[in-house]
């Protein structure tokens, strides 16, 4: 009786927790809006390049690593990396490292949706 009342809760717990979770695709564009949107449009080229089709274009893991450190990517001679930078004007991206893989690909579904 007592471990059915224990399960029950335990249930009832996962599912209020669940619930609660943020849709990735909302975090994602809280994240672009915060984050991005001074420089990036998904549609409009600004300062930086129109984002639409960027998973098409690159990996995640590049994406991921660019967000992080453009410029260390640049330094490295990474040819995708350099073109963009060249292509803006030499204006780099501010660095991102506070951002988590997670993060990253929250907004990248964003772009996405």
């Amino acid at each position: 009786m007592k471990t059915n009342r224990i399960v029950a809760c335990l249930m009832v717990l996962l599912i209020v927790g669940k619930s609660a979770q943020a849709d990735p695709i909302e975090e994602g564009k809280a994240l672009f809006m915060s984050r991005c949107a001074a420089c990036h449009n998904v549609n409009k080229v600004m300062t930086g390049p129109a984002l639409a089709g960027v998973d098409e274009r690159r990996s995640i893991d590049w994406i991921i690593n660019f967000v992080h450190s453009s410029q260390t990517m640049v330094k490295k001679g990474d040819k995708d990396a350099v073109a963009i930078f060249e292509q803006f004007r030499k204006i780099p991206m501010p660095d991102h490292p506070d951002l988590t893989d997670d993060n990253i690909k929250q907004i990248v579904e964003y772009i996405k949706a």
